[in-house]
C-alpha cells in the first residue's frame, strides 16, 4: 500500500489518520495519543545524542598536522614516530590524561595512514594516466610522456608501503633527505 507524506505524518502526529479504505480511524483514548504524538520526537532525539561507544568524534578538534594558535605543543606518535600537534590547554581538561593521549594517537594515526594512502594513491594514478597517453601516441610524444611517468615522485607510496611494514617515519624520511 502507497502511504503518502501526509498520511505517515498524520499517523504520528494527529488524532487519526485514514486507513486504506480512506475513513477516519482514531488511535484510541487520550494517553495513547500522546504517546504517538510525543513517540517520533523522542526517538529523534534519543538518536541525534547517541553516541557509539569508541568513537571519536571529539578528538580530531585536539590535534593537527601544524603548529598553529591553538595547536601548541609538539608530540610524537607512539608507533610511527611521527610528529603533530595537539591543543595542551583542552588537553589539561581531561582527568585521565594517558588514556586521551592514547586516543588522540590512535585517531592521528589513522588519519595519517589514511593522508599516506591517498597520496600514494594520487600518485600511482598520475603515473598510470601518463602511461596511458604514452601509449597512445606515437615517436616522440610517446617517450616524453613515458618520460613523464618514470618521474612522477613515488616517495608517498614508499613511505606508505613503509608504515604498512611497520618501518618507523624519522627511518622512512632519512632515506629521502
Amino acid at each position: 500500500a502507497d502511504v503518502s507524506a501526509e498520511d505517515l505524518f498524520n499517523m504520528f502526529f494527529s488524532e487519526s489518520y485514514g486507513d486504506e479504505n480512506g475513513t477516519k480511524s482514531s488511535k484510541g483514548d487520550g494517553e495513547s495519543m500522546l504517546l504517538y504524538q510525543v513517540l517520533p520526537i523522542i526517538l529523534i532525539f534519543l538518536l541525534a545524542s547517541y553516541t557509539i561507544p569508541g568513537d571519536n568524534s571529539g578528538i580530531a578538534g585536539l590535534w593537527g598536522y601544524q603548529k598553529t594558535a591553538v595547536f601548541t605543543q609538539e608530540v610524537v606518535s607512539d608507533s610511527y614516530q611521527a610528529s603533530y600537534w595537539i591543543d595542551a590547554e583542552r588537553m589539561s581538561e581531561f582527568p585521565n590524561l594517558k588514556l586521551m593521549r592514547k586516543r588522540i594517537d590512535m585517531n592521528f594515526e589513522r588519519d595519517f595512514i589514511a593522508r599516506q594512502e591517498n597520496r600514494c594513491l594520487k600518485s600511482e594514478k598520475q603515473r598510470q594516466n601518463y602511461l596511458d597517453i604514452a601509449s597512445y601516441k606515437k615517436g616522440s610524444d610517446s617517450e616524453v610522456y613515458t618520460q613523464k611517468a618514470q618521474n612522477v615522485d613515488m616517495r608517498e607510496c614508499d613511505i606508505y608501503n613503509g608504515l604498512l611494514n611497520g618501518t618507523p617515519m624519522p627511518t622512512l624520511l632519512d632515506t629521502y633527505q
